[in-house]
């Protein structure tokens, strides 16, 4: 792969005997020893053909797909490179070339090995359409037979789309004209041509199993009376038409509706119905002869539940001084194809309860229709407490143990015991302001102590005096002594002010540091302490010493 010396000087271009520049150019062509391969796998009950396809790195033209086959009593449900659908599942058995292509893996500019795996699922109808994608539509007939002379129950299935067209399971799709058995020509004896309970058509959309009944009416003897039936409906908003129906007692009775005082509209097809919350007046009526027979119906859309539930927290949160924070929320009831428009959020630093909010939700339809007013929405937001930071000192607890019960005894260690543990807490220091102590306050009251104690025990105890020191005393000054005396009371007083004061500041079960707020207060202590033990020293014993020395 290297250009010799030798070569290029043997090679270069010369203007006479002058040397010329020169251009050499490297050549490279495809490594077909390079090479990656696409597997075409498939899951169970199904196969594929073919099962793999090599290429050279850089070219993907080898690549041209394969085609997926199903088992007996399964169908193809799609071409899938891991958990990703690869065109459609109602596209075709075959996995396009231009598919197959365009989601190679790369490594990259070198094309790289890549698997694409056929998936299959149960048909137990044998349409080549997985079950999942269908819901069962039966007809069933009541006093005759369909116009075919059969009288068994007739069951068709419906595909369910959605709206790109592609197979889902929360789809809807409807009849086909094929579909609706043909009925009201074979009444048994003593019947006449009836009514469907609600009338199939090409129109409805479906999304979940259907029956459909249709019933002969009973032959009306001569002169007999004209009936109409008819009946209320109601339900609760799911998206889709109620209809309201009636059924004429004669045969060959004319029906008609009129909605809300509007214009007669024969009754054939799915008849009145109403989708949105709210009620529709109906009113039916049957013609024949010089019968006329008229009913009234309602059709009431209830508005359906609809919760929207804010997350939060269940249990307290210390407080760190970071933000809590949450906008997520869970949605119960809404019907499918339909989006909601809402916002949440819950948020809190500080020391308190907080309770999240909601903007103003919004429903719409597949079409952009707003359908809000279709439900009745609750909206539960989530809550969040701040409480203590970790390290902050927990209130006095009580031990609730009855009297008597010994806390050590059988059942309150036990793994089955369903009391909770029992803290016991030190008592609480009245003052303490902040959960820490400071070492230097306790030196500081120590000192302060020691001096007092020392200028206290010299009060109570008197030094051994010979003859001639006791007559030294008695012609001094007595005023002097007395105000030694009196000093030394009050010194006496700094250290129980820095006893007491420790005590009720600083909780030694809390976390050390060196000097807190009331570390002035315990120095002024001990300064007051050390000056009046200072002013209280016996100047003749000074003076002894001095002469000794």
């Amino acid at each position: 792969l290297t250009l010799s010396a030798d070569d290029a000087v043997a090679n270069l271009n010369k203007s006479g005997d002058l040397y010329a520049n020169t251009t050499y150019t490297a050549k490279f062509v495809p490594d077909e020893t390079k090479t990656y391969t696409v597997t075409y796998a498939a899951q169970a009950n199904g196969s594929t053909d073919p099962t793999s396809q090599s290429d050279q790195v850089l070219s993907n033209s080898k690549i041209t797909g394969s085609t997926a086959t199903a088992s007996t009593g399964y169908a193809f449900d799609g071409w899938y490179k891991d958990s990703t659908l690869i065109g459609k599942i109602n596209g075709g058995k075959t996995l396009r070339p231009a598919d197959a292509k365009a989601n190679l893996n790369k490594n990259g500019d070198l094309y790289a090995n890549t698997t694409y795996t056929a998936h299959f699922d149960k048909d137990d109808n044998h349409d080549d359409i997985p079950d999942k994608y269908q819901v069962v539509v039966t007809f069933k007939v009541v006093n005759g037979k369909w116009n075919d002379d059969t009288a068994a129950n007739k069951t068709v299935y419906v595909t369910l789309l959605d709206a790109n067209g592609d197979y889902s399971t929360n789809g809807s799709g409807k009849l086909t004209a094929g579909q609706i058995p043909a009925v009201g020509g074979k009444p048994a004896n003593g019947y006449t041509a009836g009514a469907w309970d609600k009338t199939p058509n090409i129109t409805t959309a479906i999304s979940s199993a259907m029956t459909y009944t249709y019933t002969y009416a009973a032959n009306p003897g001569p002169g007999q009376q004209l009936t109409l039936i008819t009946n209320d409906r109601k339900r609760d908003y799911n998206g889709l038409p109620l209809y309201a129906t009636a059924i004429a007692n004669i045969a060959d009775a004319i029906v008609d509706y009129s909605i809300e005082g509007g214009p007669w509209i024969n009754l054939t097809g799915g008849g009145p119905s109403r989708t949105d919350v709210g009620e529709t007046k109906v009113q039916f009526r049957a013609r024949y002869g010089n019968q006329t027979v008229y009913r009234d119906a309602k059709i009431t859309i209830d508005p359906k539940a609809l919760t929207i539930t804010g997350d939060g927290w269940d249990e307290e949160q210390k407080y760190t001084g970071e933000e809590y924070s949450k906008n997520t929320y869970t949605v119960t009831g809404l019907v499918a194809g339909e989006t909601l428009n809402v916002t949440y959020s819950i948020s809190g630093t500080d020391k308190g309860d907080y309770t999240g909010t909601f903007s103003t939700p919004v429903v719409l339809k597949a079409n952009g229709n707003v359908s809000t007013g279709n439900y009745n929405i609750t909206t539960t937001p989530g809550t969040l407490t701040i409480g203590e930071p970790p390290f902050a000192k927990v209130e006095p607890g009580i031990n609730d143990d009855p009297p008597g019960t010994d806390p050590t005894g059988p059942g309150d260690l036990g793994e089955n015991d369903p009391k909770e543990p029992i803290t016991i807490r030190d008592p609480e220091t009245p003052l303490a302001g902040a959960p820490v102590w400071a070492l230097l306050n306790l030196i500081l009251g120590i000192a302060t102590a020691v001096v007092g104690a020392a200028m206290g025990i010299s009060l109570a105890v008197k030094p051994k005096q010979d003859e001639a020191e006791a007559a030294a005393v008695r012609a001094g000054s007595e005023e002097e002594d007395k105000k030694r005396k009196w000093t030394k009371l009050l010194g006496i007083i700094p250290a129980l002010a820095a006893i007491i004061t420790f005590l009720l500041t600083e909780d030694m079960s809390a976390k050390m540091v060196i000097v807190d707020k009331w570390t002035i207060l315990m120095a002024i202590y001990a300064v007051a302490g050390g000056a009046l033990a200072y002013f209280t020293r016996n100047k003749k014993d000074e003076k002894k010493e001095e002469e000794k020395a």
